[in-house]
């Protein structure tokens, strides 16, 4: 370098810093998203970075918006508001996936994005064009997404390549079998294999369907 000349890094984005304070929330936890980490891999000083934001929780706040924007509605052929609401759900639960921070973030704060606020409407006007009032409409859209959010959180920690999830299968199993023996828990010690797997993609459809189902029945007996 010439003398006299001076090292100038690289200006960056708010894009760029919401992009890169996700992907260290998503693959190091949310604990581990600190300003000093975020400035370190966007190779910035750590001062530089508060004309984005102006407090960690301001960044929490953003980058839950800047994940959740990304939603988009599944279209669907069918004209069953079941199958509609399903798939919407079901995307929102691969989002999630995808995304797995969002789920301690969407429990922890509350999140108004225009993605979920698309979600929302899309998810209403099913349900309403099913015969649900405004309200009951409403309760629905609460039970769904609090069924989506509580599955994923238990769904997490039992995801990853298949080899670890059937290590951790057996783990499971065998203490389940432990404990059945020795406190006599019968129907315990019959499904361990089954408790060990669940809260994968088959009991989330599983459970779904159900408590959509049951939101039908529930909308018709009125």
């Amino acid at each position: 370098m010439a003398s006299g000349d001076v090292s100038v890094r690289p200006a960056v984005s708010p894009e760029d810093v919401l992009d890169s304070a996700l992907r260290i929330a998503d693959t190091e936890g949310l604990d581990a998203l600190t300003i000093r980490r975020l400035a370190a891999v966007l190779d910035t000083a750590p001062m530089s970075l508060y004309r984005y934001f102006d407090s960690k929780e301001s960044l929490l706040d953003q980058i839950a918006d800047r994940a959740v924007d990304r939603f988009e509605v599944p279209y669907v052929t069918s004209g069953d508001w079941k199958e509609q609401v399903a798939a919407i759900m079901s995307a929102f639960r691969r989002l999630l996936l995808e995304h797995p921070s969002l789920v301690r973030l969407l429990i922890t704060r509350r999140v108004v994005s225009v993605g979920i606020t698309r979600s929302i409407e899309a998810t209403l006007s099913h349900l309403q064009g099913a015969g649900f009032s405004g309200p009951e409409a409403v309760r629905a859209y609460a039970g769904l997404i609090a069924y989506v959010l509580g599955f994923v959180a238990l769904e997490i920690p039992r995801s990853g390549p298949p080899q670890y999830q059937e290590e951790d299968d057996r783990r499971v199993v065998e203490r389940l079998h432990e404990f059945a023996k020795t406190r006599e828990f019968p129907l315990v010690d019959s499904l361990a294999t089954e408790l060990a797997g669940m809260a994968r993609g088959d009991s989330f459809d599983f459970g779904l369907a159900r408590l959509i189902d049951g939101l039908g029945d529930q909308v018709q007996a009125n």
